[in-house]
């Protein structure tokens, strides 16, 4: 019990370091845009980075250009709380909008990191186009936002227009979602190199542990559960990889093709899974419950291949959610839970990654993290391992203990034999020959009195009869 939850301690505290370095934002929020304008002119960016968030002029209906504010041809308009989505102000979720910001600042050269947008997204900084992702304005598949991308700019006159054009079709939440932060290039890239990196290395030790567990599967005779495993470490890898950007340089940002193989690896994800938690705890899955499963994670496969991504409700993805819940119950309830105490360890690991699934993106929780699945889904593979890994002891050692009673069972075998044969010819002879029976009786005695003492020493495990 107490090495248990040294090792549950330890886990939280890894998860909770890896959570806080690689999805903790660093910019600050004390200062906040007011009707539109952000005053950062008393700020020093050579040691803090700062969110422009705060109110934003918005233009729901409206794709304007800057040429638009110069012109002064631009309707009125309102302000939006930033970072948010417009459908929650009342706005229809689909459509499109700008957003206007004036910065007013001191320095003379700033960086801007652009997070997460869902929507296809247009920015100028200055009357310059920065940054395009998807097309802006058109109900189509390819009108989708891209991740993490860092735009350079030079404020002029002590002051910098920021206009983002944005149109939503595919998510359920649409505009600036994100807190976009500002700051000096050399610490702003500095820390998301350093992000990248610790990413990078959980990246590569999924792909090792994918390996691993693939060989383990064809070594340990195909046992299922190490493929089970194997499927959710490559399927998360390869879903931080495409998350972090590091896939969507290849393709230029998101797109329908990308889309749809992220819903695919999302789901497949679950498939492992649930895949694994059946057979580590041996449940037997019911006809209703294959329904449910196949139905569950057959549709976020089915529609990502033969639907374009933006004519479906992107809500499909979160379907597997079901039978996350399913098995996190169907856990609870087994027999196999009481086994050891890593199996409560998995448990913990599932009902975090079932409950943090739906609150990281129906709530403003994810609009402040840089990579907000990345400490439940450590959390989960190092539960998954911890778990293999006693049972791998398990296993081992119900094969050594195996070992040490066929080798006991053999040696008894020998001590046994020899006396039983000595008796049975004493038998034997004393019917041949009466006059020897007192002798050869005594000689049976003794060998009946050392078979004796043979038993009781290997009752109390004597080393000289144990193997």
């Amino acid at each position: 019990m107490k090495r248990f939850i040294l090792t549950l301690i330890l886990l939280l505290a890894i998860c909770t370091a890896f959570f806080y370095t690689l999805s903790m934002p660093r910019g600050m929020g004390s200062i906040r845009a007011v009707d539109g304008v952000l005053d950062l002119t008393d700020t020093d960016f050579s040691r803090t980075r700062h969110n422009l968030d705060g109110d934003w002029e918005f233009y729901f209906g409206q794709l304007l250009q800057p040429t638009d504010f110069a012109d002064g041809i631009v309707t009125s308009g309102e302000v939006i709380e930033v970072p948010g989505s417009w459908s929650s102000t009342g706005f229809p979720l689909y459509g499109y909008a700008t957003y206007r910001l004036i910065l007013l600042t001191n320095e003379q050269s700033i960086m801007m990191l652009l997070p997460h947008i869902p929507s296809a997204s247009i920015v100028w900084i200055n009357g310059e186009k920065a940054f395009q992702a998807g097309i802006v304005g058109e109900v189509t598949p390819q009108a989708i936002g891209g991740r993490n991308a860092f735009i350079p700019f030079y404020p002029v006159d002590g002051q910098v227009e920021i206009i983002v054009q944005a149109s939503n079709y595919a998510w359920f939440s649409s505009g600036l979602n994100f807190s976009i932060e500002v700051g000096s290039p050399g610490p702003l890239l500095n820390d998301a190199i350093a992000r990248r990196v610790l990413l990078g290395l959980f990246i590569g030790v999924l792909v090792a542990m994918f390996m691993y567990q693939l060989i383990m599967f064809f070594h340990r005779r195909r046992e299922w559960v190490y493929f089970a495993f194997a499927l959710y470490c490559i399927m998360t890898a390869l879903r931080f990889a495409m998350e972090s950007n590091g896939f969507l340089l290849l393709f230029g940002n998101y797109g329908h093709v990308e889309r749809s193989i992220f819903q695919i690896i999302m789901a497949l994800k679950v498939v492992g899974l649930v895949a694994f938690t059946h057979l580590v705890f041996e449940m037997h899955i019911g006809k209703v419950q294959r329904i449910v499963y196949a139905v569950s994670l057959g549709i976020p496969i089915l529609t990502a291949i033969f639907l374009p991504f933006g004519t479906i409700d992107s809500r499909v993805i979160f379907i597997p959610l079901i039978p996350l819940m399913m098995i996190f119950i169907s856990t609870l309830r087994s027999k196999r839970l009481h086994d050891n105490y890593y199996n409560y360890l998995y448990l913990i690991a599932l009902g975090i990654f079932a409950i943090a699934q739906p609150i990281q993106r129906f709530t403003p929780i994810e609009q402040y993290l840089y990579m907000p699945a990345a400490a439940h889904n450590l959390f989960m593979v190092l539960a998954q391992f911890f778990m293999l890994s006693m049972s791998y002891a398990q296993a081992k050692e119900a094969q050594q203990e195996l070992t040490r009673k066929t080798e006991f069972y053999r040696a008894m075998n020998h001590n046994m034999r020899t006396p039983l044969t000595i008796i049975s010819t004493n038998i034997q002879t004393a019917r041949r020959r009466p006059e020897e029976a007192n002798e050869l009786l005594g000689q049976s005695q003794e060998v009946i009195m050392e078979i004796a003492r043979t038993i009781d020493a290997a009752l109390e495990g004597d080393e000289e009869v144990r193997p």
